[in-house]
C-alpha cells in the first residue's frame, strides 16, 4: 500500500506549463486563462473516467505531451492504467488548488484592474513571481473623497478681522483691537476739524481778499484828516460817504470802517452791531460771523457796540466820537484777523540799535465811512482777562471816554506802565486813543493790547517810534509773579505828564 501510494504522486511533465501563484497585483488574468483551467480540467477528468481501457484520451496529450509520444505494450497498459489514474488525481487537485487560491486573490483585490480581453495570453506568458511584477501603491477599498479646495479670502474681509474684535478672539486680542479702534476715530476726527479749520480760514480769506480788490486803491491813496473840531462842540461840518461807503455799505449796513497796519495782515472791513435797546450787549454777534454774516471761525473785526465813530445823520455828525475807540478781532493761528499783533510782544529786543517790529509797523490807519486817521502806537502789554479786583488788574476794555484830565492820565499811565515796548512817544490830554485787543496764549485768560493815539497836525507819523525797545521794569498780570521771580519797581516808573 505504501508503495502504490508512493507511485500515486503526479508524474513529471518537463513540458507542461508551470503554475505558479499569480501576484495580487498582476494583471495577467484574463479570460483566455480561465478558459486554460478550464480545459486541463476536462482533459484530466476525462482521462480517469477512461482509464480502465487504457485509451488515453486527446485532452490529455495536451496535458502531457510525452506520454502522447511513447507508444506502450498491450502487457503495460494495466499497469499504466492505474498510475494513470493516480497521476490524473494528483493533477486534478492540483489545479482544483491552483484555481481557488487565484479566485481568493481575485476577491482580495476588487478594485484591480480587469485583464484586457483584446489579446488572450497563456499562463506561461503572464504568470511571474512576486519580485518581478511591478509595485503598485496601495489604494483604500473605500473611494477616495476629493479634495476641497481653499477659499480666497477676499483682502478686505481679512483686513476687517484684522481690526474689529471677532468671535473666538482672545481677551487681550479684544482689547488692542479696541484701543486701535479708538485712536483711529480719534485721529480721523482731529484730521477732519483740521482740514474744517484750515478749509473755513481759506474761504473766509479769499472772501475778504474779494472785498480788497473791490476797494481797489482806496486803502492805500486816503488822505489822513483830522476832525479839531469835535473835542469844540462843532457839529457843522458836511459829511458824504467816499469809496468804503459807497462800495461796501450796500453789502453790510453795520459797516463803521475799514482798518489797516501797513505791511501787515491787518487788513479787514470793521463793522459794529448796534441795538435799539442801548444797553443791550451785541459784542458777540460777529465773534464767529465774517463781514456777509455767514458763519466763520476768523469771525470779523467789530468795533464795541458802545463807542461812537463818526456817527453822521443827514451828512451832520450826530454825536463826538468815543474818546477810546475799543475794536476786538480774533488772534487767528494763520495769521489772519489779528494773529499778527502777537508779534508786537515777541519780536522786541533789549538793544535800542535793533528794529523791532514795532519800530516797523508804528502806525495803524482807520477810515471810516467819510474820513481817514491815523493812529501812532504806544504802548503794548497783557493783561488778565479774569482778573479785575487784584492791584494787578487793568479793566481797559470798558472806558470809552474820559471824564477830566486826570482820569485820562490815569487810564495811560497805566497802559505805560505796563508796556513791553518802550519808546518816545508822547500822549496828552485831549488825544484820541485806539485800543485793539485780541487774545493771548501767554497765560490763562490773557489779552494782548496795542494801544494808539491819533497822529496830531502836522506831526511826523513815525516820530518817537524809532528806537523801540524792550523795556526793563514791566509791571505783568498777577500770575506772572507766582511763577516767576522778580517784582516791579515803581520808583523808576516816568509817567505822563510827569510836569
Amino acid at each position: 500500500m505504501q508503495d502504490h501510494l508512493q507511485n500515486s504522486q503526479e508524474p513529471s511533465c518537463p513540458d507542461a506549463p508551470k503554475v505558479e501563484a499569480v501576484s495580487p497585483d498582476s494583471n495577467s488574468l484574463s479570460s483566455a486563462s480561465n478558459s486554460d483551467f478550464a480545459a486541463r480540467f476536462d482533459a484530466a477528468k476525462s482521462s480517469h473516467d477512461s482509464g480502465s481501457s487504457g485509451v488515453q484520451s486527446d485532452a490529455m496529450k495536451n496535458v502531457c505531451d510525452d506520454e502522447a509520444e511513447n507508444v506502450r505494450s498491450d502487457s503495460e497498459q494495466s499497469t499504466d492504467s492505474q498510475n494513470q489514474k493516480s497521476g490524473n488525481v494528483g493533477e486534478i487537485t492540483a489545479i482544483l488548488n491552483d484555481v481557488d487560491a487565484m479566485r481568493k486573490q481575485n476577491s482580495a483585490e476588487p478594485d484591480a484592474s480587469p485583464i484586457s480581453k483584446a489579446t488572450p495570453t497563456n499562463l506561461a506568458d503572464t504568470s511571474q513571481t512576486e519580485e518581478d511584477a511591478p509595485k503598485k501603491k496601495k489604494t483604500s477599498s473605500k473611494p477616495s473623497s476629493p479634495k476641497k479646495k481653499k477659499k480666497k479670502v477676499n483682502p478686505f474681509v481679512a483686513a476687517w478681522r484684522n481690526v474689529f474684535p471677532c468671535k473666538g478672539d482672545e481677551p487681550l486680542e479684544v482689547i488692542r483691537k479696541i484701543v486701535f479702534l479708538i485712536a483711529v476715530i480719534v485721529f480721523v476726527v482731529c484730521f477732519y476739524l483740521f482740514i474744517d479749520y484750515y478749509f473755513d480760514l481759506h474761504v473766509a480769506e479769499n472772501k475778504y481778499e474779494d472785498i480788497q480788490d473791490e476797494l481797489g486803491s482806496f486803502i492805500t491813496d486816503s488822505e489822513p484828516a483830522v476832525n479839531e473840531h469835535q473835542h469844540q462842540g462843532i457839529f457843522d461840518e458836511y459829511y458824504e460817504y467816499n469809496d468804503l461807503g459807497n462800495k461796501l455799505l450796500a453789502q453790510n449796513p453795520d459797516l463803521v470802517g475799514y482798518i489797516t497796519i501797513p505791511d501787515t495782515k491787518v487788513n479787514y472791513p470793521v463793522v459794529q452791531k448796534k441795538s435799539s435797546d442801548i444797553n443791550l450787549n451785541t459784542n458777540d454777534y460777529y465773534l464767529y460771523r465774517a463781514f456777509d454774516q455767514s458763519e466763520s471761525r476768523a469771525g470779523c473785526i467789530f468795533m464795541d457796540y458802545r463807542c461812537h465813530f463818526d456817527d453822521v445823520v443827514v451828512h451832520r455828525l450826530s454825536v463826538k466820537n468815543s474818546d477810546n475807540l475799543l475794536i476786538y478781532g480774533h488772534n487767528m493761528k494763520d495769521e489772519s484777523m489779528f494773529g499778527t499783533l502777537k508779534y508786537y510782544q515777541r519780536n522786541v529786543f533789549s538793544d535800542p540799535e535793533k528794529t523791532s517790529y514795532y519800530s516797523k509797523h508804528p502806525v495803524i490807519t482807520l477810515h471810516s465811512l467819510y474820513k481817514t486817521y491815523n493812529y501812532k502806537i504806544f504802548a503794548v502789554f497783557l493783561v488778565d482777562g479774569g482778573d479785575t479786583t487784584s492791584e494787578y488788574a487793568f479793566d481797559c476794555w470798558n472806558t470809552f471816554d474820559f471824564e477830566d484830565e486826570d482820569s485820562f492820565y490815569t487810564y495811560v499811565n497805566n497802559a505805560k506802565r505796563r508796556n513791553i515796548v518802550k519808546n518816545d512817544v508822547d500822549v496828552t490830554y485831549g488825544d484820541q486813543l485806539l485800543t485793539l485787543y485780541t487774545c493771548s496764549g501767554m497765560i490763562p485768560s490773557g489779552k494782548l493790547i496795542v494801544m494808539a493815539r491819533m497822529v496830531r497836525p502836522d506831526e511826523d507819523p513815525l516820530a518817537g517810534t524809532e528806537h523801540g525797545c524792550l523795556n526793563d521794569n514791566i509791571l505783568w498780570p498777577k500770575v506772572y509773579y507766582n511763577n516767576h521771580d522778580f517784582t516791579y519797581d515803581e520808583s523808576r516808573f516816568v509817567p505822563y505828564n510827569a510836569d
